[in-house]
């Protein structure tokens, strides 16, 4: 499964920002702003009005023209802000009772290339700043999604990821990731990291047997092709232990400026998610986190 080869051009012609105007959501739109300056792209700014939500209040009927007035007010105020560094931008004010399901029929019918979300700890727990709805959009939606995790740096100025971690576990879904990963890498000149993090019996991160090593990191090398040394700096790593704890450890070492991984789809997406990889790795990543899914 060859993952690397003949160059490949990055193209984000428009972007879909969905926010909640919090303040997580802040570090997500400098990385939105950096992004669409670097490829010259549409942003979409989406605020979905949650209806359920809204029932909720006291005065349902009050609280719901609240929510739209802030969303209408939100949104024009961050249009002019990007519109001002000569970004092309429009605005979708949604409503529902089911914000994910509105969202992905946004990014479906606009042809999105990046989805860009926000996240936040919340109650001790680091979850997704749309709650619910952003961790079902991290499994269902069918374009890449760019996560701005609670302990993400901002973006430097010009923005370039100099340093790529691409996390692998030799699955299609990886393999689809790793196009990703590769095209960003020689986009940026960045330095390319593959990673397969061999689990240990109990989750420690002790060396396994000699022979075994080997194998994954031929198969880790057999991933980049001579063709593909030409245009970024591959380096192959093999970590022990649990797959989140050696994808955080090794992008921390490396100071990784995004962490790129593939995720699966799934009809049980809530459970599943809460105890994934992906889910891990974006509660702690000191970077973005781009998840494709398979």
């Amino acid at each position: 499964m060859t993952i690397l080869g003949k160059p490949v051009e990055v193209s984000i012609d428009t972007i879909l920002f969905a926010t909640d105007f919090s303040a997580s959501a802040e570090t997500a739109k400098l990385y939105v702003r950096a992004i669409a300056e670097r490829y010259h792209s549409l942003v979409r700014l989406m605020h979905v009005v949650d209806l359920a939500s809204a029932f909720k209040a006291p005065d349902a009927g009050i609280s719901i023209e609240i929510f739209r007035r802030f969303g209408e007010e939100s949104l024009g105020r961050l249009q002019t802000e990007l519109a001002s560094d000569n970004i092309k931008v429009e605005t979708i004010l949604s409503e529902g009772t089911d914000p994910a399901q509105e969202i992905l029929e946004a990014a479906q019918a606009g042809s999105i290339d990046l989805l860009v979300i926000g996240t936040r700890a919340h109650k001790g727990l680091a979850r997704l700043v749309l709650g619910s709805t952003a961790e079902m959009l991290i499994h269902r939606a069918a374009c890449p999604i760019f996560t701005v995790g609670p302990a993400a740096r901002p973006p430097e100025s010009p923005m370039s990821f100099r340093r790529i971690v691409y996390a692998t576990d030799f699955s299609p879904e990886a393999a689809k990731a790793g196009a990703f990963a590769t095209s960003f890498a020689q986009d940026s000149g960045a330095h390319l990291y593959l990673c397969h993090v061999v689990p240990a019996p109990d989750g420690s991160a002790r060396p396994d047997g000699q022979e075994l090593n080997e194998s994954f990191m031929r198969a880790l090398e057999q991933l980049v092709p001579n063709a593909a040394r030409e245009w970024c700096e591959p380096e192959c790593i093999l970590e022990h232990g649990y797959a989140a704890d050696g994808i955080l450890l090794l992008a921390q070492r490396v100071k990784a400026d995004l962490i790129v991984v593939g995720t699966r789809r799934t009809s049980h997406w809530y459970d599943n998610f809460k105890t994934g990889v992906a889910f891990q790795v974006i509660s702690s990543a000191r970077c973005p986190v781009l998840t494709v899914r398979g």
